[in-house]
């Protein structure tokens, strides 16, 4: 499982770090960090963790039992936590605090949260 997960996440440790790299070193034009942006968070990282997670085996998961089961609760926690909060404190409806919970309380917040920010904060932009 650690194998797994290490594989997973080393890929964008090192995207991270080379994009670091490239903006310190000012590798690119003005325009291009933009476009790789755009290609590592829209098909080259979705894609590597998909794989990667897809070659788990479900002994391997059911090995792992408490894991899951952690990584579920929490979720679960962080979504009713924040739709509370939306819901409540901010006065938002109960679609807007749905879906403003599902998006920052996930993992997949990277991929959804840019598609989904003008639908979440409509009166903070322009």
């Amino acid at each position: 499982m650690i194998q797994t997960l290490i594989g997973c996440i080393l890929p964008i440790v090192f995207t991270v770090c080379f994009g670091y790299f490239a903006g310190a070193t000012k590798s690119f034009k003005e325009g291009t960090p933009a476009i790789v942006n755009k290609i590592v968070m829209s098909f080259a990282l979705p894609l590597s963790l998909f794989f990667t997670l897809n070659q788990m085996s479900r002994q391997m998961i059911f090995a792992n039992w408490k894991v899951v089961f952690y990584l579920a609760v929490f979720m679960m926690l962080w979504w009713l936590i924040v739709y509370a909060v939306s819901r409540h404190l901010t006065h938002a409806s109960v679609a807007l605090s749905a879906i403003r919970a599902l998006s920052i309380s996930t993992p997949a917040i990277l991929f959804v949260g840019p598609a989904l920010i003008t639908s979440l904060y409509p009166k903070m932009l322009p």
